[in-house]
């Protein structure tokens, strides 16, 4: 006879086997739960996206650790579940655009909680990036944030995670933090040493919002001056290609607010494009060739695959045998949140 376990029965085990790394005392734990699966379940009328949540000990940490800004109390409750219900009841429709994200600041036997602004620049990582990339340990600070509709990624500052998936899937790929950093990293790879960690940067930030909404996606990333393979000519083709690097350049030399202006509307403007059915064509000079591009099925004569569910997955699967000479990397992200990255190796 089959045995099922509730969602927090499975946190309490992650949880429990990585009580060491993440040092939490068990009435916190107990609260950490609460989080987590109010993230999980947290639907606002409008949007796909959960708040990011970040429980602490010392509100300092929002600047101090997380770059964060202008922490707005909201309220207060009892140390219980049901001011963790409120606290994401109240707060999570503020950060809807994601420029806000809530704090929890777990005190002995109170909780209070209201909202922080992330830095809006493109090219600063956001609050929870922070926690992926800064590896010191500190005092109590833990982030709770939910990939696509089904992928719970719960780390702390200095290095811990879980990743929890709670669509019931035997096996996840690759999990999202990996995947944003190789696919910002591949896009960038051919800039010049002075720009590439700054674009580098400006991608991780278009990823991490692509990553936390519940969209689908298809990336290829082609070698910088190859146009792109047969099987992805039906698209809309830009030319010249979109050049982020060139914007960013501008921006750096003057930093006006007009330059800052255009940084943030070609960032929308990615955004926009990777949203849209279909492969959003990248080469490796950051640049975008096409966007709303098919998979051809060679099978059929002038067709092209819908690029949803099973066939998004069925399209990656084909752009990763064209990986070659032209073709450098491929993504594929499902609405879920789950991923695979994959680029091409040469044998030597």
């Amino acid at each position: 006879m089959a045995v099922f376990g509730s969602p927090r029965q499975a946190l309490e085990v992650l949880i429990q086997n990585q009580q060491r790394e993440f040092r939490i005392p068990k009435p916190f734990r107990e609260l950490l739960i609460d989080v987590v699966l109010g993230v999980v379940g947290f639907r606002e009328e409008g949007s796909g996206k959960a708040p990011d949540v970040f429980l602490m000990s010392d509100l300092g940490e929002i600047q101090n650790r997380l770059r964060g800004a202008d922490p707005i109390p909201i309220g207060e409750g009892p140390f219980q579940s049901l001011t963790v219900k409120k606290a994401l009841k109240s707060c999570g429709p503020l950060t809807r655009d994601r420029d806000w994200s809530v704090y929890l600041l777990l005190e002995q036997s109170r909780i209070r909680f209201g909202i922080f602004r992330n830095s809006p620049s493109p090219l600063h990582e956001p609050s929870f990036h922070r926690l992926r990339t800064v590896t010191e340990p500190t005092t109590l600070l833990i982030g709770v944030q939910r990939s696509g509709e089904s992928v719970v990624e719960i780390r702390a500052f200095g290095g811990p995670v879980i990743y929890f998936d709670t669509s019931g899937k035997k096996e996840k790929r690759d999990h999202p933090a990996l995947l944003i950093h190789s696919v910002s990293k591949a896009v960038s790879r051919d800039v010049p040493p002075p720009l590439r960690n700054k674009l580098r940067r400006f991608y991780e930030k278009i990823m991490e919002a692509l990553f936390t909404g519940p969209h689908g996606c298809l990336i290829a990333i082609l070698e910088a001056g190859h146009p792109p393979p047969e099987l992805l000519k039906d698209g809309i083709h830009l030319h010249p290609p979109l050049d982020p690097a060139q914007v960013l350049s501008a921006h750096l030399l003057k930093k006006s607010s007009e330059t800052t202006t255009a940084l943030f509307a070609y960032s929308n403007l990615i955004r926009n494009m990777l949203e849209t059915d279909g492969v959003t064509i990248f080469d490796t000079r950051g640049r975008i060739i096409s966007y709303h591009a098919f998979v051809l099925d060679p099978g059929v004569s002038a067709s092209y695959l819908d690029l949803t569910g099973g066939a998004r997955s069925r399209a990656y699967l084909r752009m990763k045998t064209a990986l070659g000479s032209r073709l450098y990397a491929v993504l594929y992200k499902s609405q879920d949140g789950d991923g695979e990255f994959e680029a091409y190796r040469a044998s030597n």
